[in-house]
């Protein structure tokens, strides 16, 4: 989720996720540099503009990761998504 500028600053980048996901160990302050360089090498990654509904929707698809499957879960364990892979 890209979030305005401003609520970036106040979360420290937080939500710069996919940099976190790759190294952990990435400081919060190098959050963004790190996602810049990421999307650079890999233009697939979604960006999703912030917004409250779209917020709750990807909250309620993508609770659980079936790495197996290649696909989302909810809690419960029901496929939310179609294999992304195949």
């Amino acid at each position: 989720m890209q979030l305005p500028r401003i609520l970036e600053l106040v979360l420290c980048d937080i939500l710069q996720h996919t940099a976190h996901h790759v190294d952990a160990k990435v400081p919060l302050y190098q959050l963004s540099l790190s996602q810049k360089s990421l999307e650079n090498a890999f233009p697939e990654i979604v960006h999703e503009p912030f917004s409250v509904r779209r917020l709750f929707a990807i909250a309620k698809t993508c609770q659980l990761f079936d790495y197996r499957e290649h696909r989302w879960l909810s809690f419960d364990g029901t496929p939310t998504t179609p294999p992304l892979l195949k």
